[in-house]
């Protein structure tokens, strides 16, 4: 979608490389009707559901904006921004548990009623902010009304032999599923582990764990722990191990997610069954770079999220 990938350039070469808020929407002036994107930072857990955004106009009201998709960009694992120990892709992760990502929210402004002028659109989330960065709920954003009336992007996109189509922006949002991972505390003092051993056990009567795809996040290339990530299913439950052969692992690390099969198709809703109740943490085991038992988060530091 050449629509998407200039504006996604744009945004990461502004934005993704420190997570934060951006001060202007992209573009800066829009007119009432067309389509602009917001960098919103690194948020944990932002969603359509717990999301919403208004455009105040300078000379006062506000007018509720739709939010059309959210989307999350990742920089390139060989660019600067990851490899580079001294960026702010680092200070991110220490400070969030979590792979740096870049919200960003796409919205087809209303035709009617947005004032021609300045204005800033505010963003209200219930989602958690990294500790280094401003919560978007205080970061007005700025926006300017031009005359006219525009129109939504199509997103047409060439798909080759001469032929075109209509992009969908609900292909790259994250699918519903299952996020497991310890509670994030900056200023813990847990040692680094060898291998951490997290068992979920899923409700007898619902969907099985070898229904679902496990996807691990990926911070190794800040912690250097080198991690391997192998899970396997045992009744109903399902058993996660991150291991390290450097020793270096994160309390944090062992983040995952986990979606129905068979993944999201190319059109249509996901096929998969979400369980009624999100599963239990009913075993959490630590160990050090030579496989002995070490202390390390208990149970009530795990968080299991449905979305």
């Amino acid at each position: 979608m050449k629509f998407l990938k200039i504006l996604f350039s744009i945004l990461a070469g502004m934005s993704v490389l420190y997570g934060c808020t951006a001060i202007n929407t992209m573009p800066i002036a829009a007119r009432a009707g067309d389509t602009i994107t917001v960098a919103v930072g690194s948020p944990d857990g932002m969603t359509l559901a717990n999301t919403t955004a208004s455009y105040a106009p300078s000379g006062g009201g506000s007018v509720a904006l739709p939010i059309k998709s959210i989307v999350r960009l990742l920089p390139d694992q060989t660019s600067r921004a990851v490899q580079n120990p001294t960026h702010s892709y680092w200070e991110l992760t220490n400070s969030s548990g979590h792979q740096p990502w870049l919200s960003v929210l796409v919205i087809d402004l209303p035709t009617s009623g947005l004032p021609v002028g300045t204005g800033a659109i505010h963003v209200s989330t219930t989602a958690e902010y990294p500790t280094i960065a401003d919560h978007v709920n205080n970061v007005p954003i700025n926006l300017e009304i031009l005359p006219g009336t525009g129109t939504p992007h199509p997103l047409e996109y060439n798909i080759g032999l001469g032929s075109t189509a209509l992009g969908n922006l609900n292909n790259i949002e994250p699918s519903h599923g299952i996020v497991t991972h310890p509670t994030f505390d900056p200023n813990a003092t847990w040692p680094t582990y060898g291998a951490i051993e997290i068992t979920l056990q899923f409700a007898a009567d619902g969907a099985p764990p070898s229904s679902f795809q496990l996807i691990p996040e990926d911070i190794s290339s800040y912690t250097g722990s080198q991690r391997n990530v192998i899970h396997k299913v045992a009744g109903d439950s399902l058993v996660v191990s991150y291991i390290s052969p450097t020793g270096l692992l994160q309390y944090y690390e062992p983040r995952f997610t986990i979606v129905p099969l068979p993944a999201r198709p190319i059109t249509g809703p996901l096929p998969g069954t979400m369980p009624s109740a999100p599963p239990v943490v009913t075993q959490v085991r630590h160990f050090d770079i030579n496989g002995a038992l070490v202390s390390g988060p208990s149970l009530a530091n795990y968080t299991v999220d449905m979305f």
